[in-house]
């Protein structure tokens, strides 16, 4: 495995270099589901003051391709470093569509027109061999609920067939094999005391959204630490109570009251 900074664009070179100490390492991918690495690390090994949140590392998978994982999760105790990280695909959590609506397009144009749409631009591609046609409308998803989300109108139920992620081309085709994974161990866990880094949950882009459908004129609230991130990480919160009622009734008569 090799170790990227978390702003790398070309993994054509070995980064900062390989991750020597190993103990144990498994990637598993679920048939049109989750896909992540985990491994555990000598605690004072080669590169391990680099395996932290948001860092990329390149790993070898059951299908021979070398594919990309971000970590979002670090646990260390006095012996190792235990290392969670989602395929690079999951990026695109972090971004969002805020409404859109691909009309009679086959699966490869649907996928790019989702990908074209996001609230901020993206490297993806995306393919197919599904040749039949859908519409869709999405509004405040992201891309990966559009793509393969447990929702009536996800690609995978609009064209059925089996996602293929690799690196930062997506397809959707007919049919991508068999659900398997492969598990590597070279040592032992041994449980002391664990300290915890993990950055699943953290948002620097709110979409604040009232009772039915309000928004704020400029629609984001960002966070002070945005900068600090190689992306926005985009989220909606809804605030259903806040209501905007002319007559004062049932809301707020004032929408500039209701905007705070």
């Amino acid at each position: 495995m090799k170790i990227f900074l978390y702003n790398e664009t070309n993994f054509n070179n070995n980064g900062l270099g390989y991750l020597t100490d190993t103990l144990s390492a498994k990637v598993t991918e679920e048939l049109n589901g989750d896909y992540y690495l985990q491994f555990t690390y000598a605690l004072n090994g080669a590169l391990s003051e680099y395996l932290v949140q948001d860092n990329i590392i390149e790993c070898k998978t059951q299908n021979g391709t070398r594919q990309l994982f971000r970590i979002k999760r670090v646990i260390s105790d006095f012996n190792k470093i235990e290392v969670y990280a989602q395929h690079i695909f999951y990026d695109l959590l972090n971004n969002f569509l805020l409404d859109t609506s691909p009309t009679n397009l086959t699966c490869a144009s649907f996928g790019t027109w989702i990908l074209n749409k996001t609230d901020f631009a993206t490297n993806f591609t995306f393919t197919s061999d599904i040749t039949n046609t859908a519409s869709a409308r999405y509004v405040r998803r992201n891309p990966v609920e559009a793509i393969m989300g447990d929702i009536d109108n996800s690609m995978l139920n609009l064209f059925g067939g089996d996602i293929v992620r690799n690196n930062f081309t997506i397809s959707i085709n007919q049919q991508m094999g068999a659900d398997n994974g492969a598990k590597l161990i070279f040592g032992k866990n041994i449980t002391q005391i664990k300290i915890t880094n993990d950055s699943t949950n953290i948002v620097t882009r709110l979409l604040p959204l009232g009772f039915d459908g309000l928004m704020l004129p400029e629609k984001y609230v960002d966070s002070p630490n945005i900068s600090q991130y190689l992306t926005p990480r985009i989220a909606k919160v809804e605030f259903s109570n806040i209501k905007y009622d002319p007559t004062g009734e049932d809301g707020y008569s004032d929408i500039e009251d209701a905007y705070t």
